[in-house]
């Protein structure tokens, strides 16, 4: 990952690079119908069923 010079873009690159810390992230801040629509789109994307993608994470 390339370096950048201030630390708030670092913590952040660090922080959310870590799947489990972006997921949380996520599912915290959200509302549920945003983040359906984010799951939605994102189990499109990858061309598996919303189901078993919420599964996965």
């Amino acid at each position: 990952m390339k370096k950048v010079k201030t630390p708030h873009d670092n913590l952040f690159r660090e922080t959310f690079s870590r799947r489990e810390n972006a997921l949380s992230f996520i599912k915290t801040y959200l509302s549920p119908v945003l983040l359906e629509a984010v799951l939605w789109l994102f189990s499109n994307i990858c061309l598996i069923p919303l189901r078993e993608f919420w599964l996965k994470i």
